[in-house]
């Protein structure tokens, strides 16, 4: 299993400016994000419990292959003026199967993978570590 934590943020000033490569003041709070990709026994397949989103789905490696492909095409259409930004990611959760889509592309793991990829939100530290 790998895990990956993450403090969340409030931004008291300057959201916006950051787009136009100026400050912002941001703090972390004790609130904390968890991403963990553990193995799963089913050979390609992919299990996406994201709390957040609250979308627990399982997926075949070609169906992620062939979101992946759609994204990228709408993304590349939308880049040229063809679509707009809401007809490339249609669901929140399809950045998430884009996401590990591109990671298992990049580390050639499309054949063998079998993920199950988990998030949740805890409300202080010690509930990520020892819980």
């Amino acid at each position: 299993m790998i895990t990956a934590i993450a403090p969340g943020k409030i931004i008291l000033s300057g959201e916006h400016s950051v787009v136009y490569g100026q400050p912002a003041l941001a703090i972390a709070i004790n609130r904390y994000a968890r991403a963990s990709v553990i193995h799963h026994s089913i050979p390609a397949t992919v299990v996406f419990d994201l709390f957040n989103l609250k979308h627990h789905k399982d997926t075949t490696i070609k169906a992620l292959r062939r979101l992946k492909s759609r994204l990228s095409t709408d993304y590349h259409l939308f880049l040229r003026g063809e679509r707009g930004i809401k007809d490339v990611l249609k669901l929140p959760h399809e950045l998430s199967h884009f996401a590990l889509s591109n990671f298992l592309e990049r580390f050639n793991r499309f054949s063998d993978a079998s993920i199950h990829l988990k998030t949740e939100k805890k409300t202080s530290i010690k509930n990520i570590y020892f819980n």
